[in-house]
């Protein structure tokens, strides 16, 4: 059967990257999404043919589904979906401009929604495979300032 595929959003910074070289160390192939491929360069020499980086801006499912679908063949297969891409806004919500708003919720809802869409006929037809929505702790919890 050989490695899982993992699919993962998200992934030049922090967790994603983290998440990406934890999986590669550990025998894996992944499908790395990102806006910047740079800093996942030393990755991508590590393990070589095991890493495939693609750019696009996941937040346009016209865009994704075609580079997801060609690096999905790359690997023959996937395994594991990882929505990982978001960011938060701060400061006080009445304060928060609602262009920004509606750009948070593109990456952090419709992207990953996206994502999903791209992904889902691949795990369907295996009948198998797994996702994994991550989210921040403060996009559920407020913070009260006295």
């Amino acid at each position: 059967m050989g490695s899982r595929v993992w699919l993962v959003t998200g992934a030049p910074g922090g967790l994603g990257q983290a998440l990406v070289g934890e999986v590669l160390s550990a025998g894996e192939r992944v499908i790395a999404v990102t806006r910047d491929d740079e800093p996942l360069q030393p990755l991508t020499a590590a393990f070589p043919g095991r890493l495939r980086t693609v750019s696009v801006d996941i937040t346009d499912a016209g865009a994704l589904r075609p580079v997801l679908d060609d690096a999905i063949a790359g690997f023959g297969r996937l395994d594991v979906v990882v929505n990982n891409a978001g960011y938060a806004l701060a400061g006080p919500f009445e304060e928060l401009d609602d262009t920004e708003l509606r750009a948070q919720f593109e990456v952090n809802f419709f992207a990953a929604v996206n994502v999903l869409r791209a992904a889902l006929p691949y795990l369907r037809a295996a009948k198998a495979g797994r996702v994994l929505q991550i989210s921040s702790l403060a996009g559920q919890i407020g913070v009260s300032r006295g």
